[in-house]
């Protein structure tokens, strides 16, 4: 069995590099057939002569896979992409879009879990495909019995808007009129806003971006989403911008570790504090009784010694005692609320302040086309 295993893992290589390889063929054959008439004619050459044009039919050929291979920019197959540290939610084949489609489904639904709901779709190029992804992958989550909403935030193209057919099943957000400078609505607390909304009210919200060799919309948008797809083609996406992808990764993952130790820090910083708040309600409401106790002692001693007149000026003096210590612990209660009020504002400007400190594409995921 483990002799047929390597068997068959020795097939596969040499199947992959022989798909990878085979149009260096016809280059192999000339070399062979000039190396042949090169021996047919060495009788007749002379020996520096033959050196010369055995090594130039050793040089040509390999000169010309050498261009081949590193001059080709493009990103040839799913090869390229070992050795991304990105994950790689799916491969979209041309050849059967629907089932590779319900497996990126199902990979992006595990890669989110419950926390990840808004996701924008770009790539650096235009015509990648990242519309027809955003589409397709929304209508097969639609088919599958989730509700999605479908946004359009490329206020460039507007190509989603566009479309004048749509599947049903899905909420399209179209851009309306292009505005003449996108990026200020894009900025402002209204886009913000209507994202929150729409994460509440769906279960995934996808977003078309705007490709990042336009315009930086992308990268405005990247902070206010849980997760940003890049879409690579095969035969079109530019080879070197896996390596800004792999930048970008690794940016995002750093100073997500950042802001989370940063937020462990600042929690325990707060938890401390309300500590505080806590043992000083704790010891005013000791302390509170106590007096009380001491109060209500002293009244019941001098029911019992003084005279009548004596009782009454004794019950006023009392009774303005326990006026006061209510008049405190009121005061106290408001000082202890509003402490507890600051203590809020603090958090809040906390998860504000961190939020601030995030970077664009912080996280982020592929899909390839091919």
């Amino acid at each position: 069995m483990e002799n047929v295993n390597q068997k068959e893992s020795v097939d596969s290589i040499v199947f992959e590099l022989w798909a990878k390889h085979k149009h260096f063929l016809p280059w192999i054959v000339l070399s062979i057939a000039v190396g042949v008439g090169i021996g047919y004619a060495y009788v007749n050459l002379p020996p520096k002569i033959f050196i010369i044009a055995f090594l130039l039919v050793i040089a040509i050929p390999v000169c010309v896979i050498w261009a081949k291979e590193n001059l080709n920019a493009v990103i040839r197959g799913k090869n390229d992409l070992e050795g991304l540290s990105v994950p790689l939610l799916g491969v979209i084949a041309s050849a059967d879009t629907n089932e590779t489609f319900r497996m990126v489904r199902t990979s992006m639904d595990a890669a989110c879990g419950k926390d990840k709901k808004l996701i924008m779709f770009t790539s650096f190029e235009p015509g990648c495909g990242k519309t027809f992804v955003a589409l397709n992958l929304a209508t097969s989550f639609a088919q599958a019995g989730k509700k999605i909403a479908l946004v359009d935030v490329d206020m460039r193209t507007a190509a989603l808007s566009k479309m004048s057919e749509l599947p049903e099943g899905l909420d399209v957000f179209p851009t309306g009129s292009i505005p003449l400078n996108p990026t200020e609505l894009l900025v402002g607390d209204q886009f913000r806003l209507l994202l929150e909304k729409l994460r509440a009210k769906y279960d995934y919200v996808f977003l078309d971006g705007t490709p990042l060799d336009i315009c930086n919309d992308a990268e405005i948008v990247s902070k206010l989403v849980d997760l940003s797809v890049f879409i690579v083609r095969e035969n079109y996406t530019v080879r070197r911008k896996l390596r800004e992808i792999e930048k970008l990764f690794t940016r995002g993952q750093r100073n997500k570790k950042e802001l989370s130790d940063q937020r462990k820090d600042l929690e325990e910083h707060r938890r401390k504090e309300e500590q505080e708040i806590n043992f000083k309600e704790k010891y005013f409401l000791e302390q509170y009784d106590l007096e009380r106790q001491r109060i209500y002692k002293y009244q019941n001693l001098n029911d019992q010694r003084i005279n009548r007149e004596q009782k009454k000026i004794e019950e006023l003096k009392l009774k303005a005692e326990r006026e006061k210590l209510d008049r405190q612990k009121k005061y106290k209660d408001l000082e202890l609320y509003d402490d507890r009020e600051k203590l809020k504002e603090q958090i809040e400007q906390d998860k504000q302040l961190l939020n601030d400190k995030r970077v664009s594409f912080e996280e982020i995921a592929l899909i390839f086309i091919r």
